[in-house]
């Protein structure tokens, strides 16, 4: 089955809200909506030049089945967990990288996490 100019856009839309929700603004981000050689099973793939903060997020155009917008936003949210940890596979991919420097990346996706699902579920005690 291949996806959608409108699959891509729910794609999109909620990557874009699973950045902004996990704090991870500080990175540019592209979007592409194209096969890619060697993905064949994949939904979607992440790409990251992690220097540079840019990540690249694509949507793969033929999946097994029909994809469905939960599908979709699964897909996104597999692909922004890649951003948040991106820092500690690059740390990990050092060699002289320092038990303390991946327990301290450790610890700030811990924060990144506590700030921002605490914070979504104060807001929703709040309208409770």
């Amino acid at each position: 089955m291949k996806t959608t100019a409108a699959d891509f856009t729910i794609f999109k839309k909620e990557a874009k809200d699973y950045l902004k929700f996990f704090g991870l603004t500080d990175w540019y981000v592209y979007f592409a909506h194209e096969d890619v050689v060697g993905h064949d099973e994949a939904a979607a793939m992440f790409e990251m030049d992690f220097s540079n903060r840019v990540a690249n997020l694509t949507l793969i155009k033929t999946w097994e089945t029909k994809p469905t917008p939960e599908m979709l936003r699964r897909a996104a949210f597999h692909e922004v967990i890649h951003v948040l940890f991106s820092r500690l596979h690059a740390l990990a991919g050092h060699r002289e990288t320092s038990e303390q420097a991946i327990e301290n990346e450790i610890h700030a996706i811990i924060r990144r996490l506590e700030n921002s699902v605490f914070e979504r579920m104060d807001e929703n005690c709040e309208a409770d």
